[in-house]
């Protein structure tokens, strides 16, 4: 992989080189929305719903979408052959620049997760800063991103992998990074998106199809910490991870304390499906 370059409105350029302006709104207000994806063999995966969801939040905070998701997959792919990329993260960025314009920024960076972290299973700290469902923010992957950065920080200071939200009415909501799931009883649980949470693409992939195909019986709802410390089995998921399973919620143990048979089932499933995706793109391609 060659390091070094990003990708501004479709130009390849040296990462080195300046990209915002002083006045621009992201970078004095964090006025902008962001996309997290994973490029599994020179693939961009699930792209265009990432792309969908970036412009349904430039719709709602009201800034300039000016292009389209094919000139994103294109700007997106001159980066992967430029850089040679084969596996890694990328991120698309939205930058408000003013009333009428914007800028979209691509960077990459390598993937931040081990192996053994799936093998061991995560553990999660419950933060004291509670996600509020009445601010629309909460819904919105945007570029302001300091209270999970901080929370995120925290956890992992006191020996923890992630953050865990409730909202202000004491419901689970999800985590720093990731959406949150459990099982009881054989059923998958997951909070609903009023809870004040991010509708992540990984965790519509495996309600509308993972879940399905293995022949789980889904539940979206309201739930308590208790609810959550008490399943069977626990895992987070977000579009970089995709699923980790999760043994730890500050003290209590979850289950067995080790990675669960339906989270391992969902995360072959997740497997499975990439290797699908990839398979039919470069078919395509």
């Amino acid at each position: 992989m060659i390091s070094g370059f990003i990708s501004i409105n479709g130009q390849i350029k040296d990462d080195s080189v300046p990209v915002l302006t002083a006045c621009d709104t992201s970078f004095l207000y964090g006025f902008g929305v962001f996309e997290t994806l994973r490029i599994y063999n020179g693939v961009p995966f699930m792209l265009k719903e990432h792309v969908e969801r970036m412009k349904n939040a430039a719709s709602k905070l009201k800034i300039p979408f000016e292009h389209n998701y094919l000139k994103i997959r294109a700007y997106v792919q001159e980066l992967i052959d430029h850089a040679q990329l084969k596996e890694c993260v990328i991120r698309v960025t939205l930058s408000k620049v003013s009333e009428d314009s914007s800028n979209i920024i691509i960077t990459y960076r390598k993937l931040n997760y081990e192996q053994s972290s799936y093998n061991k299973g995560f553990m999660l700290k419950c933060s004291s800063v509670k996600r509020n469902p009445t601010t629309p923010l909460v819904y919105l992957k945007t570029n302001n991103y300091m209270e999970n950065i901080i929370e995120k920080n925290l956890a992992m200071s006191e020996g923890f992998n992630e953050a865990l939200f409730l909202n202000i009415y004491n419901h689970v909501s999800e985590c720093s990074t990731s959406n949150i799931f459990f099982v009881q009883d054989g059923k998958l649980c997951t909070p609903d998106v009023e809870c004040g949470l991010l509708d992540g693409i990984a965790r519509g992939m495996i309600l509308c199809k993972l879940a399905t195909e293995i022949g789980l019986e889904i539940e979206v709802g309201k739930y308590s910490l208790e609810n959550l410390c008490s399943a069977d089995e626990v895992f987070i998921s977000n579009s970089v991870m995709q699923i980790m399973p999760v043994v730890k919620i500050d003290s209590t143990k979850i289950g067995d304390g080790i990675p669960g048979s339906i989270t391992k089932s969902l995360m072959a499933a997740y497997d499975t499906y990439v290797d699908e995706f990839v398979r039919e793109a470069k078919l395509k391609f």
